[in-house]
């Protein structure tokens, strides 16, 4: 059991690095619009919802593309992200100095 244990870790992590690697590319080739921090909560969401729309059709796809499929489970994750990073910034101006 520890044996599958191990190798699990060993695939979450890999995986877990590929999928970092696709929302890093996926940033870059955004990196001409604005940057997160500069939008606002609700717009953030707004694109969040969009993303999370983008990934249900390509889901609903008779077939599935599965490289677009993944590329917007990439973009999805990428809004999440944006939005932790933004919460992070506005804690860290409320934390004491």
């Amino acid at each position: 059991m520890e044996q599958q244990a191990n190798y699990n870790n060993r695939r979450d992590a890999n995986n877990i690095t590929l999928f970092m690697f696709d929302m890093i590319e996926k940033i870059k080739q955004n990196k001409h619009k604005e940057p997160w921090l500069n939008l606002k909560f609700s717009k953030l969401i707004v694109l969040l919802n969009h993303e999370i729309g983008e990934l249900i059709d390509e889901l609903r796809k008779h077939e599935i593309d599965y490289f677009a499929a993944k590329r917007e489970c990439a973009d999805v994750a990428n809004f999440a992200f944006f939005l932790w990073d933004k919460l992070t910034q506005l804690e860290q101006k409320k934390a004491p100095q």
